[in-house]
């Protein structure tokens, strides 16, 4: 008895007698023919064999070709789920299919507007049908077995490569505006299907580095994302509570109950800020500038839209209700709880909103990485060596800065900031908008950042807001960057420093100890700085910055390093390196004090706080510590 494995191998080297195949099948495995076997048959002899180069077949008789594949794919995906074997038969033929895809794009190229236009509802069809048949295979039996995964691999990038093509031929109308009803009643949801369908293939399959998909492919979703943005409007989230409502009410009474963020058409638009986010995070090198840029905007935009909706409902519950008589209408219909006090929807709107950044983040990243999509170069993060400007593209660089900036990308980081830190959104977006605020301040021309009025006090407050409040590390770490690569970089938000040292009292034990320890690198850095390089500049905004009050928090800060080490007999690495480092600031400090001895007066007044904690740190310290602590001891009885 022949071996499956063998038979399959026997099977691939011989595709183009696809009947003799199946026969042989048969016979050597004692399975019956299943259905999909005879429909690949069929659409062998009648399609493949057909002497007309694709190039010259009528529409019509392409629309009849794409109906004979979809009602044999429809075969396969009723029967698949009652009989396995049918799906290992499958196995055996998956270069059939990759061949049949590849033969589907070519009947199609170049017709797609035209297939479309004579019949949208076979092409749509015959493209579900497509999805759902790649679709089918992602179940534990196929991906369970290496040798089955490995031979879709192939048949899922052509599948998606077919579905792409196809769909950048979509027609809908830019020219109008829209609303949300033509939405409900048009072939998006079908668009929403094959979406899902593809996220689903990519997703399982990892073809986030092989999906062959076309630069078009990238324009038509920028298309689609600035056809539906304007969507997003307190309005429209009422007409579709209501038509949800109506819905539910119309289906039967049985079913679970679904909530409308969990329906079309909201799930609309995380499925193409998904689909957007894997493709663009395959850096595809081919893409224009102009596609990229667009993109950053409509982001930009879709987040505008939806945070003005959440105010436009606070708003609302406030009492802010329009003047204008359609809108009262409007507003009369529901409470403004019904939405304020659903955590589900709010939920949504968080999950929305960390698409977004996370698709702003990956477009940035195209920007400012090596090998993007404008081959920048960039240091490590948060390297202390500038970026290679010779490497780097400047008027893309400023392009892309002042795309975001002029699409309020900066406001809305701190809106979402503002939101997540009022518990307004969930505070898991807080670090993806760290993070790419990070990036940012790292990449972009600081200048122009600072002459365009974005560093304002209020800024470095919100950030310093999360130091204190934030339970993710990776927020906290992100955002003290920030404000080091806007101090660094420009000389500019000292005050940030303060709000650095106050979070790092405030929160010390569960904040990070490598923030407290940055915090105090970065102020000894400042005062060299202010010894050796424009000194005027430097050194009046150290006069702004150091005070008694910056002084005495220093100091509060080395009290609770002194008390952190009580629990140990030596003292660990890290709090080692931060005593070393508040050390240095120390003297950086009295040195800065000869000539204005007021900033070090908390010093003599908390002398012998101060000897006691420099004691508990003597004693667990290495030598190369306690000439530190003899040496400021000496300092404070001279």
């Amino acid at each position: 008895m022949t071996s499956k494995s063998s038979f399959r191998a026997s099977c691939l080297s011989d595709t183009r007698d696809f009947h003799a195949i199946a026969q042989r099948q048969s016979a050597m495995l004692s399975e019956p023919l299943p259905p999909l076997d005879e429909g690949l048959a069929h659409i062998r002899t009648s399609i493949f064999l057909s002497t007309e180069k694709p190039s010259e077949i009528s529409t019509e008789t392409v629309i009849q070709h794409l109906s004979v594949i979809s009602q044999c794919l429809h075969v396969f995906i009723s029967s698949s789920t009652q009989s396995p074997q049918v799906l290992a038969g499958t196995v055996r033929h998956i270069e059939f299919f990759d061949s049949l895809y590849a033969f589907v794009r070519l009947l199609i190229k170049d017709k797609q507007h035209e297939l479309f236009e004579v019949n949208a509802d076979s092409m749509c069809s015959f493209l579900l049908s497509v999805a759902s048949f790649q679709s089918a295979f992602v179940r534990d039996s196929v991906l369970a077995n290496p040798l089955s995964k490995g031979s879709f691999l192939s048949s899922a990038q052509s599948c998606l490569a077919t579905l792409s093509s196809a769909l950048c031929h979509l027609p809908f109308n830019t020219g109008q505006p829209i609303h949300i009803s033509s939405v409900i009643e048009s072939k998006l949801e079908i668009v929403h299907t094959l979406i899902e369908h593809m996220l689903l293939a990519s997703s399982v399959f990892s073809l986030c580095d092989s999906v062959p998909v076309q630069p078009q492919f990238f324009h038509w979703i920028n298309q689609l994302l600035a056809y539906i943005t304007p969507l997003w409007s307190i309005e429209t989230l009422e007409y579709i509570y209501l038509w949800h409502q109506s819905k539910r009410s119309a289906e039967n009474a049985l079913s679970l109950p679904v909530h409308l963020t969990d329906a079309f058409p909201y799930t609309f638009f995380s499925s193409l800020l998904r689909l957007a986010l894997f493709l663009y995070s395959r850096r595809a090198t081919e893409l224009s500038t102009a596609d990229i840029t667009l993109a950053l905007s409509l982001i930009c935009d879709l987040v505008t839209r939806v945070l003005n909706t959440i105010q436009s409902l606070r708003n609302w519950a406030a009492g802010a209700v329009p003047t204008e008589s359609t809108q009262e209408t409007i507003y009369s219909r529901l409470s403004p709880a019904v939405f304020l006090e659903d955590a589900q929807l709010f939920s949504f709107f968080s999950k929305l909103c960390l698409w977004c950044i996370r698709l702003l983040d990956c477009l940035m990243s195209q920007v400012f990485k090596p090998d993007g999509f404008s081959a920048c170069a960039s240091t490590e993060p948060y390297s202390d060596k500038p970026p290679r400007t010779s490497d780097i593209s400047k008027s893309d660089l400023d392009l892309f800065t002042e795309t975001f900036f002029q699409h309020n990308g900066w406001t809305l980081l701190m809106q979402l900031l503002y939101y997540a830190n009022d518990d307004i959104l969930d505070d898991r977006i807080e670090p993806p908008v760290a993070e790419l605020l990070s990036q940012i301040t790292h990449c972009a021309d600081m200048k122009w950042i600072k002459e365009n009025g974005y560093l304002c006090s209020g800024f470095s407050t919100r950030l310093a807001y999360v130091l204190v409040k934030s339970h993710s590390r990776n927020a906290k770490l992100a955002v003290f960057y920030t404000l080091c690569n806007i101090i660094i970089d420009q000389g500019y938000a000292f005050v940030a420093v303060e709000h650095v040292i106050s979070a790092c009292i405030k929160n010390f034990k569960s904040t990070i100890l490598a923030i407290v320890y940055e915090a105090n690198r970065l102020l000894v850095l400042l005062f060299q700085m202010g010894k050796v390089e424009d000194r005027d500049v430097y050194q009046t905004a150290l006069l702004h910055m150091i005070n008694q009050k910056l002084t005495t928090k220093l100091i509060r800060s080395f009290l609770m390093t002194a008390q952190s080490a009580q629990t140990h007999s030596t003292l660990p690495k890290e709090l080692r390196k931060l005593a070393s480092m508040q050390f240095k600031l120390f003297f950086e400090l009295i040195e800065c004090g000869k000539e204005h001895e007021e900033f070090i007066t908390p010093i003599f007044e908390m002398k012998d706080e101060l000897s006691v904690a420099i004691e508990e740190l003597d004693v667990r310290a290495p030598e190369s510590l306690s000439i530190s602590c003899r040496e400021f001891i000496d300092f404070i009885y001279a």
